[in-house]
């Protein structure tokens, strides 16, 4: 038990140190800040360009929240941050280890699997606390909203959920998935709170001004503009389009095939994201208004939020722990699957760790990082991924166990 609490303070004092140094780097927290700090001088935050050649791409009430943290220093703002979000880790594996069936693995296991599946995305988990990103946020806020509505919390859900689609629209994808399993009040509860996120701002700002930044704000992520066809980005379908049909001035990618004008390679980006969120119902298998098993709820989520990276315009690398959920479910059904394993089950575990090669080259082989992004390695890494998740589905592991639980609420 002494050991336990000499690697408990040990941690603390090493993600202390980590926090403290890290916290002393101009990253998005700046342009945070920076944003903030022009409302207060009625400027549009939207066309604005911070740090040389970047843009603000969150919402009006973000910003406007961000404002009392302009008075403190940017440093101990970074470090009360940093802090936040190293929490946040902690309560997304503890909301992930909620969907295992209790009765079928033991705690100790549990924890081990949360490990393994910490490790498998540790690279996003790390460049997301170095560049200061809010994706550990909106992770664990949409996670955190849909373990209140699964609660009966159905407000408390939709505030949540609403707060995150108004800071950074990733969690939208959440809502035709709540609606397929019947959760209307908490949708609606989502759309409202949504509307008043959006017009808050007006107490403090005016309407005008308020209007202008929505206006703004929404030429800056309406994924269908014209100006958000070609996508130089590490990550998502449409920077791997990019990629392969449009030549690129400064950088020819390895990938390149042949040059398309931006319509045809529009066209095809939306041809992706369509098969990519049709293919949802292949996760789904019930008829609406169904609730499924723990598990089963696991994998579907899981498939929605690693679609998240591929389909929005403008990801980077730090965006795939997104696939977090994903992960914790393969890590789970292999160690359920153990002492079992049929051939197909031992080529899709080779698939996974392929994956998890490419996940992390840019740790262990940091020198060749220009050409992994050039490639857009962790993009079609996630797309192989999809290989494995989609064939390890719970339906065989509840036949394993009870061919009754597998509709139930275990």
């Amino acid at each position: 038990m002494f050991r336990n609490y000499i690697w408990k303070i040990l941690l603390v004092i090493a993600v202390v140190v980590y926090v403290l140094i890290d916290a002393d780097r101009v990253c998005d927290m700046n342009i945070f800040l920076s944003a903030a700090t022009d409302i207060l001088d009625q400027k549009n935050i939207y066309t604005t360009v911070y740090q040389t050649w970047l843009y603000y791409y969150y919402s009006p009430v973000f910003a406007v929240l961000l404002i009392p943290f302009t008075y403190l220093s940017e440093y101990w703002v970074n470090v009360f941050w940093l802090l936040l979000n190293v929490g946040l880790v902690f309560r997304v594996g503890q909301l992930l280890k909620g969907y295992f069936p209790e009765s079928t693995v033991p705690a100790k296991w549990q924890r081990l699997i949360l490990i393994l599946s910490i490790v498998f995305v540790f690279r996003f988990i790390f460049d997301n606390l170095h560049f200061h990103q809010l994706t550990i946020f909106i992770l664990w806020i949409s996670l955190e909203g849909l373990y209140s509505i699964k609660k009966g919390n159905k407000i408390k859900g939709g505030l949540l959920l609403a707060i995150g689609i108004n800071i950074k629209l990733l969690p939208l994808v959440l809502i035709p998935y709540l609606l397929y399993r019947g959760e209307f009040r908490s949708v609606i509860s989502i759309v409202i709170c949504s509307v008043v996120l959006l017009y808050l701002p007006v107490i403090f700002l005016g309407y005008e001004y308020n209007q202008l930044l929505l206006e703004g704000w929404w030429g800056n992520i309406n994924p269908i503009e014209q100006r958000h066809i070609l996508d130089f980005a590490h990550a998502g379908i449409p920077a791997l389009i990019t990629a392969m049909f449009h030549l690129d001035v400064l950088q020819q990618s390895p990938l390149f095939l042949n040059q398309l004008n931006e319509e045809e390679i529009g066209w095809i980006i939306n041809t992706f994201r369509l098969g990519l969120v049709g293919f949802t119902f292949f996760f789904l298998r019930t008829r609406p208004f169904i609730r499924t098993s723990n598990l089963h709820q696991l994998w579907e989520l899981g498939y929605l939020f690693l679609v998240i990276p591929l389909i929005f315009p403008h990801q980077q690398n730090y965006s795939l722990l997104m696939l977090w959920p994903a992960v914790i479910y393969l890590v789970y059904y292999f160690y359920q699957k153990q002492g079992t394993y049929r051939a197909r089950d031992k080529r899709l575990l080779v698939v996974f760790a392929l994956c998890f090669l490419a996940f992390n080259a840019g740790m262990y082989l940091g020198h060749f990082r220009e050409f992994y992004n050039g490639i857009k390695l962790v993009t079609i890494a996630n797309l192989l991924f999809i290989i494995p998740y989609s064939l390890c589905t719970p339906l065989e592991l509840a036949e394993r166990r009870n061919p009754s639980d597998i509709h139930s609420g275990n």
